[in-house]
């Protein structure tokens, strides 16, 4: 399952692996991590996995509970409404930010973005789909140069990446949502703050809806 490591490999590089084996579906929502058989699979010792899981509980993708272990965080309804309703916020400013201080780079940097959620929507792949998307809205937040604004943002990106590639039908939608970036991106050269930022909320929102009507974890609570 988990690839092989140099005996130095850094926590960062483990912590990936681990998110990428929980968005592949090799360790699902609400399972423990087991140290000792991730440490073996990669011929490492446990100390850097450790630290990974360390670093992933501060992204919020794995929980620690006492006299337990580690598992993998489950996201319910409340905890995915209260993500969305922040990011709707932040988004929402960085769409006025960027109208207002209007800057060539990130307008190009925004367009590769839209024609890199294009060709993922056209060759139907998901994982790109999901990494493109995520990165539209990042480059749109970071343009900001707002930390807190980009430290809250990037503070629960880990949780909305894994759950949107593990919700199968998130996606379903694939044409519509490069319409969506490339509406949002034209407001935006145009200059309508006030419309751009009721289609981006719209866009985020939508994505809400969506996720707390198949966010159902009935008989697979973790149990504290």
């Amino acid at each position: 399952m988990f690839p092989k490591r140099e005996p130095k490999v850094i926590s960062h590089e483990v912590a990936l692996d681990i998110k990428k084996a929980i968005m592949d579906g090799y360790i699902k929502p609400g399972e423990k991590i087991n140290e000792t058989k991730i440490a073996k699979d990669m011929g490492i010792s446990r100390s850097p996995v450790r630290e990974a899981l360390q670093e992933l509980k501060k992204e919020g993708v794995v929980i620690n509970i006492p006299y337990k272990g580690t598992y993998v965080n489950l996201l319910g309804k409340k905890d995915v409404e209260d993500m969305y309703i922040v990011r709707g916020l932040l988004e929402s400013y960085a769409v006025e930010f960027l109208i207002k201080n209007k800057n060539d780079s990130i307008i190009e940097l925004l367009r590769q973005n839209v024609k890199d959620i294009e060709k993922s929507v056209e060759k139907k792949q998901k994982k790109e789909l999901v990494k493109n998307d995520l990165q539209f809205h990042r480059n749109l937040c970071k343009f900001t140069k707002n930390q807190q604004l980009i430290n809250l943002w990037e503070g629960f990106q880990s949780q909305v990446e894994i759950l949107i590639t593990l919700e199968s039908g998130f996606y379903e939608r694939f044409d519509l949502l490069a319409t969506e970036h490339r509406d949002l991106l034209s407001l935006i050269i145009d200059g309508k703050i006030k419309k751009a930022q009721e289609k981006i909320k719209a866009h985020i929102f939508q994505a809400l809806n969506f996720l707390k009507d198949s966010l159902e974890h009935p008989e697979n609570q973790i149990e504290k």
